[in-house]
C-alpha cells in the first residue's frame, strides 16, 4: 500500500542545452506541476545560466558534462529514475540508446529543417522513436512535416503547450522599461535575430525614433552586437541578453515581433497575448494556428513587417483593436490543467509505482452490471447465483434477453422476482450482443460498469477487487481479470492478460477479455457504447478496444484469477471465415484509426488464418497458452 508521502515515481527531464529559453520553460513548467503531483521530477541538462533559474524555482538540479549515454545512464543509476521525458532530438536519442528498462517520451518542441528530408538525423530519429513510449509535438506541423511521418504516427500526439495565464500575469515584475517592438527568443539561426534588425532598420528609415528590444541569448549574440554598431542601431535596439522575468518588459511593449525560420508552438508569442500585446510574424509551426487576425498578423517578405509595425505604430485604434483580441485570444488558448491532467495520466501509466491491486476502500459506489442472454438456459442460473455470491454487494444486474427460444427468459424473470437489483429486459427480435448490452447500458445508473456473460461466472471477490482497485486508481479507465477456462469436463488452466496492454497489443491479441471488465461509466458514454454492423457481429469488445487507446483512455488487467470462462470445442467450431473476414476489417481499420504503420496491417488477417486451420489444431493453441495453478504454485 502506497504511504501518503512517498513520490509517485521518479522523472528525469532531459535537455540538451544549459541555456533558459522556450523548451526549457516549457520543462520547468511540467516539473513545477508535476512534483506538485506527486511526482520527483530532475531536470538533466549542461550547466550554465539555467542553474540559476531552476535554484530560484527550487527544481532539483542533475548537471552533466556532456550528452551521452554514459552520462544519462550516470543518472538515471544514481537517482534510480522510473522514466525519462526528454525533450528534442538529441536527448531522445541518447535516451533511447541507453537500451535500459525504463520507458522514454520524446517530447519535440520545433520543426528542425532537418526533419522534411531523408537524411543522418530524421533516420536516426526514426530508429530512436522506435524505443519511445509515445512522441508527443508542440504542433501538428512537426510532426506534418517529418519525412518519416507514418513510421511514428501512432504513437505521436500532438499536445501543444501548457499554458496558465494566470501564472504568466503573477510573473510579471513592474519595469519603466518600455519599447515599440519587442523580439524574444534564443539568438540563434532559427529565430533569426539578424532579420528582425534588418526590419528594425528599414522601419527606422520611416520612423526614426522606433525603440526596439532583444530580450535572449545565443551564437548569434556577437553579430548581432556587431549589425546593431555598424547600421548606427545603437539608440534604437537594445540588445539585453538573457532576462529570468521578461513579461515586465514584453507587458510594456506595443508589439512583439517574431522572425522564426521554424518554430515549435510558439509559446511568446501566447506569453505577448497574455498582456494584450498584438504579434507580428511568419508563419510557421504553431504560430499559424496560435495567431489569428483578430490578435495580429502575418508576414512574408520585410517590407510586409516594416509595414505592419508602422502601421500598428500610427493607429492606436487598430492596435487597442489587436490588443483585445490578443486578451481573449490567450484566455482561449489557457489549458493548463487539462494538460497537466494528460500528462499526469501518462506519467502514472509509464512509471508503473502507482498501480495499487490491494487498496481498502470506504465508500461503496453502485455497480451496473449488464448481460446479453440468448438460450443459455443450461448457464445462466450459475452466472446469475454468481453475482448473487459477491461479497461486494451494491451492484444493479441489468440482463437483456436477446430472442431467446429455449427457458433462458422465464430462468431470468423467476431471479428478477427474487432480487430487487435485477432488472430484466427482452428483446422482441433477435439483435446480437452490441445491440443488446447498449440496451443494457441505456438503463444502467452506476459509477462502473461490469460485463459478465451468461455461460460464466465470477468468483465472490471480483467486484470488491476490481472497485477497490478503481477506487484507489483514478488514472485506470478500466479493469480486467485473469480467468480460468473451463468446460464440461471441468477447469482446464488459467489464462492471463498483458497486465498494462498499450496500443501495440491490439497487434498481437485482444487486450482485455471483455466479460471480465469492470469499466468507468463515464468512459463507456464518452465511447458511445459499442458499434452495431456486420464487421462487430462477433467482435463488439476488439472494435471497442480501438477506440479506447485512440481516445488516450488507460487499462489494466489484475493478475487475480477473479472469473471463470467457458471455452469449449464448440466454440472453436462457431469460429467460422465470414465473422473472421468481419474481425478482420475492424483490425484493419483500427489499425489506420491508430495511425498503424502499413506493413504492420499484415497482423489483420491473423483471424482469418487462424479460422481456416482444423479445429484440432486450434484447441491444441489455446490449451498450449494455459497455465495450469498447480504449476503456477510451484
Amino acid at each position: 500500500m502506497q504511504v501518503e508521502n512517498e513520490k509517485k515515481g521518479t522523472v528525469l527531464h532531459v535537455l540538451n542545452t544549459g541555456s533558459f529559453s522556450g523548451a526549457e520553460n516549457v520543462a520547468i513548467t511540467i516539473i513545477k506541476a508535476m512534483n506538485a503531483r506527486g511526482y520527483r521530477c530532475i531536470y538533466v541538462s549542461f550547466d550554465g545560466t539555467i542553474r540559476s533559474v531552476l535554484e530560484a524555482e527550487s527544481i532539483e538540479f542533475a548537471p552533466i558534462s556532456r550528452m551521452s549515454v554514459g552520462e544519462l545512464r550516470r543518472v538515471v543509476r544514481e537517482y534510480q529514475a522510473d522514466m525519462i521525458h526528454a525533450h528534442d532530438f538529441r536527448a531522445t536519442v541518447i535516451a533511447a540508446l541507453l537500451n535500459a528498462d525504463i520507458p522514454v517520451i520524446s517530447h519535440l518542441h520545433n520543426n528542425s529543417p532537418w526533419l522534411k528530408k531523408i537524411g543522418p538525423y530524421s533516420l536516426l530519429f526514426a530508429l530512436a522513436a522506435r524505443r519511445c513510449e509515445n512522441i508527443w509535438c508542440v504542433s501538428a506541423s512537426v510532426r506534418d512535416e517529418y519525412v518519416f511521418k507514418k513510421a511514428i504516427d501512432y504513437k505521436t500526439r500532438i499536445i501543444g503547450n501548457p499554458i496558465c495565464i494566470e501564472e504568466i500575469r503573477e510573473k510579471r515584475v513592474p519595469t519603466d522599461e518600455k519599447y515599440d517592438v519587442v523580439f524574444i527568443g534564443r539568438l540563434t539561426e532559427q529565430k533569426n535575430p539578424l532579420r528582425f534588425l534588418k526590419i528594425i532598420k528599414k522601419a527606422k528609415e520611416r520612423k526614426p525614433d522606433i525603440s526596439a528590444v532583444i530580450l535572449g541569448e545565443g551564437e548569434l549574440h556577437q553579430e548581432c552586437e556587431k549589425y546593431i554598431q555598424k547600421n548606427g542601431l545603437s539608440e534604437n535596439v537594445t540588445l539585453k541578453g538573457f532576462v529570468s522575468e521578461p513579461y515586465g518588459i514584453l507587458a510594456n511593449g506595443k508589439i512583439l515581433c517574431s522572425t522564426s525560420d521554424w518554430e515549435g508552438y510558439g509559446l511568446m508569442a501566447v506569453e505577448a497575448m497574455t498582456f494584450g500585446v498584438p504579434v507580428i510574424c511568419t508563419r510557421v509551426g504553431g504560430l499559424a494556428n496560435v495567431v489569428t487576425e483578430q490578435c495580429g498578423k502575418f508576414c512574408k517578405e520585410d517590407a510586409e513587417f516594416v509595414d505592419a509595425i508602422i502601421d500598428l505604430l500610427d493607429s492606436v485604434d487598430e492596435r487597442e483593436r489587436l490588443s483585445k483580441g490578443a486578451y481573449h485570444r490567450a484566455e482561449a488558448l489557457d489549458n493548463f490543467d487539462k494538460y497537466m491532467g494528460f500528462l499526469e495520466k501518462k506519467y502514472l501509466y509509464l512509471t508503473g509505482r502507482h498501480v495499487r491491486e490491494n487498496e481498502s476502500i470506504y465508500d461503496s459506489p453502485l455497480v451496473s452490471v449488464i448481460m446479453g442472454a440468448h438460450n443459455c438456459e443450461d448457464s445462466i442460473a450459475k452466472s446469475i447465483d454468481s453475482i448473487l455470491t459477491q461479497t461486494y454487494e451494491n451492484w444493479e444486474f441489468i440482463i437483456c434477453d436477446d430472442c431467446s427460444t429455449d427457458h433462458t427468459l422465464e430462468i431470468l424473470q423467476e431471479y428478477e422476482k427474487k432480487d430487487s437489483r435485477i432488472k430484466i429486459l427482452h428483446n422482441e427480435r433477435n439483435i446480437r450482443l452490441a445491440g443488446t448490452l447498449n440496451k443494457c447500458l441505456s438503463y444502467a445508473k452506476g459509477k462502473y460498469v461490469a460485463r459478465m456473460d451468461g455461460d460464466d461466472e465470477s468468483l465472490p471477490e471480483r467486484f470488491e477487487k476490481q472497485v477497490a482497485f478503481l477506487e484507489a486508481n483514478p488514472q485506470i479507465d478500466v479493469v480486467g481479470c485473469s480467468r480460468m477456462i473451463f468446460d464440461e469436463h471441468g477447469d482446464r488452466g488459467i489464462r492471463f492478460s498483458e497486465r498494462m496492454p498499450r496500443k501495440d497489443t491490439l497487434l498481437k491479441e485482444v487486450p482485455f477479455a471483455h466479460p471480465t471488465i469492470m469499466i468507468r461509466a463515464e468512459v463507456m458514454k464518452k465511447l458511445g457504447g459499442y458499434a452495431m454492423n456486420r464487421k462487430t457481429m462477433r467482435a463488439e469488445d476488439l472494435e471497442l478496444w480501438f477506440r479506447f487507446f485512440q481516445n488516450d483512455y488507460v487499462g489494466y488487467n489484475m493478475q487475480d484469477v477473479l472469473y471463470r470462462y467457458r471455452e469449449t470445442l464448440f466454440d472453436l467450431k462457431k469460429r467460422t471465415v465470414k465473422a473472421a473476414i468481419g474481425t478482420a476489417k475492424i483490425y484493419l481499420d483500427g489499425y489506420k484509426m491508430l495511425h498503424f504503420p502499413v506493413y504492420k496491417w499484415i497482423w489483420a488477417m491473423k483471424p482469418i488464418v487462424a479460422s481456416c486451420l482444423p479445429v484440432k489444431i486450434m484447441k491444441k493453441y489455446y490449451v498450449n497458452n494455459l497455465k495450469m495453478q498447480d504449476n503456477l504454485e510451484q
